[in-house]
Parts: structure tokens; sequence; C-alpha cells
């Protein structure tokens, strides 16, 4: 693995365990801003971009504390703390948690040793706002990483927007390039019956992808599965963690309400600071049972609250400068906060959860 940068290659893994704070709680008290692994400081991320040998313990340790891609037995503590694709299968299966991937690992391992390129800038000018701004010889793979960056990847247990076949080299021709099947190509007859074997072969169904082949693995309706699978479900490891995709499904938010008693000038510092540590499950659009909720999920989608950039305060620096706040839903009637959710920081909590899975 070449040499990797701090800014390209490490600090993008870090952040994104602190910006996961705005979608789940566990996310918030372990990585959260002034949590213990806040890395948006600006003094912890100086001595982690620094190549410095009194700072090697602190990388190295940081760097032990996520799960090896290769492990063969299952790391249910380490980071990053999300399902993976074997969740709630076999007892003690690695897979049963999501790893960074091999070459993320190498790039991590390499720069807790101290060997990386110490290129992080806290006072660089934020990147292009559009393509115009990339140098000409970037946009090819600019455009690439435009159109990947939001993308989930895992886990794919099945997975809300793709599922295993991304995993496997057949189904691509190239970097980023799914191998299509020629126009007025037929798929080949594959039989009643679909092995594992025929279906990773060479001459399986992944070998040549057309339209709706990369979803069909999915679940139908995809609100369903998406539902199903929320965080929490080991408390004996966190009552808030693991979870699945909470960046694409959030399972506890920032409330408008809680937001507005943020930016509130008139409250006292306590009362702010309760409301900016306050989370509202982002599932209470949905009641009752789970096949009720499932069955809410596909009829209601798009009443759900969305996920929006929002100022913090700027008459004290206690809070973050951009906090991520949920919309108001669009929901009938009065439905408590705490219902399917976290209640507060220090409250006793009462999950709901459906059955296991997604």
């Amino acid at each position: 693995v070449p040499r990797p940068s701090f800014t390209d290659h490490v600090l993008p893994i870090l952040q994104q365990l602190s910006d996961a704070q705005w979608v789940n709680f566990g996310f918030h008290v372990q990585f959260g801003w002034e949590a213990p692994h806040d890395f948006s400081r600006a003094a912890f991320l100086t001595k982690l971009a620094s190549p410095n040998p009194a700072f090697d313990a602190v990388r190295q340790q940081l760097f032990h504390q996520f799960r090896d891609p290769g492990a063969t037995a299952l790391e249910a503590k380490a980071w990053p703390p999300v399902y993976g694709d074997a969740a709630f299968t076999t007892p003690g299966d690695p897979r049963q948690m999501i790893a960074l991937t091999p070459t993320q690992y190498a790039r991590l391992r390499q720069w807790a040793h101290g060997d990386f390129a110490a290129d992080w800038n806290p006072d660089a000018p934020p990147p292009p706002q559009d393509i115009g701004g990339v140098p000409l010889a970037d946009r090819p793979h600019a455009l690439d990483k435009a159109a990947l960056h939001f993308c989930m990847g895992g886990p794919f247990h099945p997975g809300c927007e793709m599922t295993w076949p991304m995993r496997h080299a057949i189904l691509y021709s190239g970097p980023f390039r799914i191998r299509r099947r020629p126009a007025g190509q037929s798929e080949p007859d594959f039989g009643d019956t679909l092995t594992p074997g025929i279906a990773v072969s060479q001459t399986g169904p992944l070998a040549a992808s057309g339209p709706g082949d990369l979803t069909r693995w999915m679940a139908v309706p995809w609100q369903t599965d998406t539902a199903s699978c929320r965080s929490g479900y080991h408390p004996e490891i966190d009552p808030y963690l693991p979870t699945f995709w909470p960046a694409r499904v959030p399972n506890h938010v920032l409330s408008r309400a809680d937001y507005e008693a943020v930016l509130d000038s008139s409250k006292g510092a306590q009362a702010r600071s309760d409301a900016f540590h306050h989370r509202s499950s982002w599932l209470r659009v949905l009641t009752g049972a789970h096949l009720t909720q499932i069955n809410q999920m596909v009829t209601s989608f798009g009443r759900f609250g969305v996920i929006e950039r929002q100022p913090g305060p700027t008459d004290t620096a206690a809070f973050p400068p951009v906090l991520y706040v949920e919309s108001p839903p669009q929901i009938a009637g009065d439905v408590p906060v705490g219902h399917n959710a976290v209640i507060g920081p220090t409250e006793k909590v009462t999950r709901h959860l459906p059955p296991s899975g997604g």
C-alpha cells in the first residue's frame, strides 16, 4: 500500500465516526462533540496528524480499536460499532460485525507507525464546491467520487441500497465499473436452483448485468427491511450500538424543537446543553407492532424527517458551529418523542425492538 495521506486517507475514516453523532446516540456519546473520541477537536487532530514519535502510542492505541478485516474470531467491541453481513447468524462469525476494507486497515496501520504524509492543514480552504474548481486531470476521479461518496457500502444484511454481489470482483469490468450485458443479449437460464457456486461463477448471474440486476437481490419492498434493522440489539455491548446504516436510516436525531432550544440565548447554559444532548427517535412516526410498523414504513416513508445541515449558535462556543437537525416529521397527532427510541443521556432507556435483522 502506498504511503497514506493523513488528510485524504486517515482523517475521513476518523471523522465519519464523529459525523455519525447526528444519527445515532451511541456515536454521539463516544465520538460526538466533546466526547472522549471527538475527531473534530483541532488540538486532538494536531496530535494525530503528526508523525512525532511522542504521539506513537496515541496513534497505535486508536489503530488497535479498529476491527481487523482478516480476523478469524468475532471482535464484538471493536470499531466501527456497526453490524456486519452475517449479523444474527452463526455465533462467533467475525462477519457479524463490519470491518474496514483491507486497504483502509493497511493505511491505518502505516499511520499508527508514523509512516504517512503529515499534510493536514486546519486552515486549508474548503474543497471545491463544483467540478470547475477541480484540476482537469483530477476531474474523472472526482466524478467517480461524487457519484459513490454517498453510497452506504455494507453491511449487506441484505442492505437497503445494494447487497452482497457488490463484494464480488466478477461483477466489475474495471474499477467502479459494472460489467454490462450486451444490448439484446438475454440472461442465461440458470435452472430451478441457483446455488452459491453458480451465483459467483464466471458464467453466473453476476458476470454481466442489465437494468434491475443490481437491485433484484434486495427485499421487496425495500422499506420493510429498512424499518426492521435498527440498533442496540446487544445491550451487553451498548444500549444504542451497534447499528446498521444510520447515515441512511437514522436511529436517534436532534429534533427541530431541541435545535431551537440550543439556539435560544435566553435559556440557561444547562438547559441549552440538555437540549443539545437530547435525541429523538427518527422512527417515532411508526406505531404498533412490528408488522404494522413495516407496513407504515412503506406507506408513510415520505412523512419522515430529513436530516439537514444547520448553523450552530453564534453567541457561545459551547456547541459546534454546524449542527445536523431533523426537519419536523409529517405525523398526525402527538407522538411522544421517546417512542421507539432513547429518551436522553441520563434517563432510563426503554427500547421497543422489532425482530432482529434487516
